[in-house]
């Protein structure tokens, strides 16, 4: 799943997305998982990025979001 994600965040998460996101790398799965959900909602806009991530989080089912929060936290 991450392989959609690594195109804009890196193979592990170390970038900043379009120099606009934070480095992603190693947040906790409750921080990912709040911010993916918030994205998917439409409610989370972080340096302008909501609309982007919205079209990236909308395709996503809940066990989706967990098992690429797991990766994230993982990232080392």
């Amino acid at each position: 799943l991450f392989k959609t994600c690594a195109s804009c965040h890196g193979l592990k998460g170390e970038k900043e997305a379009l120099g606009k996101s934070q480095v992603i790398t190693g947040w906790d799965k409750n921080r990912g998982i709040k911010a993916l959900n918030g994205y998917k909602a439409g409610t989370l806009n972080v340096h302008g990025m909501g609309a982007l991530m919205k079209g990236q989080a909308v395709k996503l089912a809940d066990a989706d979001i967990a098992d690429l929060a797991k990766q994230i936290a993982a990232m080392k």
